[in-house]
């Protein structure tokens, strides 16, 4: 079976499965003190500049809900399409985390208009 529903789906490429196979032969500092994470983050910040942070996260849905985090309140609202895929796969996780509920507004294609949101 192929499909593109979930990245959980299939198992990694082979260049991946190497590097977990060469990071798996000795111990390591865990917790963003090892050497794994302070290559990533200097490959992030020479192509996104010295000021980023980067938050590692195991899957989308808590890169998603640690995203909307970071440019929400909690008096605020997340509007979005009726089939995102925050409200249609992930329920509650953003408002959750956010204390932000999640408006749908009917979609076509996916997309929302600034007239159906006024």
């Amino acid at each position: 079976m192929r499909t593109f529903s979930s990245d959980n789906y299939s198992g990694v490429c082979q260049e991946v499965f190497l590097a977990i196979q060469e990071a798996n032969k000795d111990h390591a500092y865990s917790y963003g003190n090892d050497t794994y994470t302070a290559k990533a983050l200097s490959l992030l910040k020479d192509s996104f500049g010295q000021a980023t942070k980067s938050f590692f996260v195991y899957n989308g849905t808590a890169a998603n809900a640690l995203g909307l985090k970071a440019i929400t309140r909690s008096h605020h609202s997340i509007i979005c399409a009726d089939s995102a895929h925050i409200v249609t796969q992930e329920v509650s996780a953003p408002l959750s985390l956010t204390g932000c509920p999640c408006i749908t507004i009917p979609a076509v294609n996916g997309k929302i208009s600034a007239k159906k949101i006024e």
